[in-house]
This record gives C-alpha cells, structure tokens and sequence, in this order.
C-alpha cells in the first residue's frame, strides 16, 4: 500500500521485514521519482543500490533482467547528467 501513494521511504523499511525479494524493485523506483525531481546524485546511488545480483528464486528471470536493463538505463543517465560521461556511455552499451 505504501508503495501505491509513493510513500518510498516507509515502503522500503517495512519490506526489509516482509518481503525482503521486493526491495530493489523499491529502491528503483524511488530512484525514479528521485531523478525526476532532479536529485541525480541522490538518484544514481539508489540505482546502484537496486541492481540485483544474482538470482531470486521467487522473482522470474525475465523480470529480473527486465528490472535491471531498466537500472543499469538509470545509472547511465545520472552519470552522464553529473558529468561523468564516460561512464555513462559505457554502460549504456
């Protein structure tokens, strides 16, 4: 319910302890809403923070592939918008 009236930050606490396996699809979408009201810094270490690695076995790959083609986009683009556009570029390859 938190996470449908954007309300991250509470939404992301209270995974921890419920659905842990739900906490980088959060952390991603925080760092959306974050990159869009301009906050790339900010927005860049909550992508960092969403990519998941390796598997989780409740979640279908293709979903998790999904989830981080759409962070690693995020990371590219906040790179690149703080300057850092090399590495921005390489990612988005």
């Amino acid at each position: 319910m938190r996470c449908d009236i954007q309300d991250w930050f509470i939404a992301s606490s209270l995974t921890k302890n419920i659905a842990p396996e739900q906490e980088n699809f959060i952390s991603k979408r925080l760092a959306t809403q974050t990159e869009s009201l301009g906050n790339n810094t900010e927005a860049l270490k909550q992508f960092e923070k969403s990519v998941i690695n390796g598997e989780l076995k409740s979640i279908a790959k293709a979903t998790v592939d999904k989830h981080n083609v759409e962070c690693f986009a995020g990371i590219a683009r906040t790179s690149i918008k703080l300057g850092d556009i090399q590495r921005g570029f390489n990612i988005a390859r």
